[in-house]
């Protein structure tokens, strides 16, 4: 009877250690696409900017041709 309460034990914690080992996991994939997901947003805002820049930029010379 010990042995199989021992068995039981043995399966028991391993069983917990793949699922601590899921859960490690899990949660790296979640910190790693949070982290994508800020990046992506960061590049997006930075895009956005040189966009807006460059429309800005474009509108002073047609500005200055309209002048000239």
């Amino acid at each position: 009877m010990r042995e199989g309460n021992s068995n039981s034990l043995g399966s028991h914690l391993e069983l917990s250690s793949t699922e601590g080992t899921r859960r490690n996991l899990r949660n790296d994939l979640l910190v790693a696409a949070d982290s994508i997901t800020n990046t992506m947003s960061s590049l997006v805002k930075e895009l956005h900017s040189a966009e807006e820049e460059d429309e800005e930029e474009t509108e002073k010379l047609q500005n200055g041709k309209d002048r000239g």
